[in-house]
C-alpha cells in the first residue's frame, strides 16, 4: 500500500469509494435514499476537484494494485498549527489492516509543524469513535446537527501531537 495525493482523474474512483463507505457505515442510521442524496452533494465531482486544487488541502488516497482502497481529506486551519480532518474513509475490506492510520499519519508528515489535530466523527459511528480514541484522540465536545433532515449527535475530537 501506498498514500498518493489525489489528481483530476481519479475522483470518480473517488466519489466511488466515498459512497461504498457511505452505505457500509451509515446505512444503518440513514436511508439508502439519504446516504445517496448526502454524497451525490458533499461528495459531487465538483467538490472534490475544488478540494483536490486547494492548496490549503490534503487530499489523498490509499492505493493497492492500482486501486483506491482509502480516502483521507485534511484541512490546515487559519491558526496554522491545527489540521482538521474532514474525511478518513476505508473501504470495508481493507478495515483493519493499518489504511486508515497510514493515511492520518501522511496528512500529519504532509503538516510538519502542526501541533494538534481535530476532527468530528457521527456520534453513532462506533467503529470509527474507537478507532480514533486509539489512534490517541480524546473528545472535546459534541453537538447536535441535522444531516439529510436526521437529527444526529456529532462528536467532536481532538490529538495534540
Amino acid at each position: 500500500m501506498n498514500i498518493v495525493q489525489i489528481n483530476e482523474s481519479q475522483l470518480q474512483e473517488v466519489k466511488d469509494v466515498l459512497h461504498e463507505t457511505w452505505l457500509d457505515t451509515y446505512s444503518h442510521i440513514y436511508p439508502r435514499e439519504a446516504v445517496d442524496i448526502i454524497t451525490s452533494t458533499w461528495h459531487s465531482l465538483q467538490n472534490l476537484s475544488q478540494q483536490a486544487k486547494d492548496p490549503r488541502f490534503y487530499f489523498a488516497a490509499a492505493m493497492r494494485d492500482g486501486k483506491i482502497t482509502g480516502v483521507v481529506t485534511a484541512r490546515l486551519d487559519d491558526d496554522q498549527s491545527t489540521v482538521l480532518i474532514h474525511r478518513l474513509y476505508v473501504l470495508p475490506k481493507f478495515q483493519g489492516q493499518g489504511t486508515g492510520a497510514a493515511m492520518l499519519n501522511a496528512a500529519v508528515a504532509h503538516f510538519p509543524n502542526v501541533k494538534r489535530l481535530t476532527l468530528e466523527v457521527e456520534s453513532a459511528n462506533e467503529k470509527a469513535r474507537a478507532f480514533y480514541v486509539l489512534g490517541g484522540f480524546r473528545v472535546i465536545g459534541q453537538s447536535e446537527e441535522k444531516v439529510a433532515g436526521i437529527k444526529t449527535t456529532i462528536i467532536q475530537m481532538q490529538k495534540d501531537l
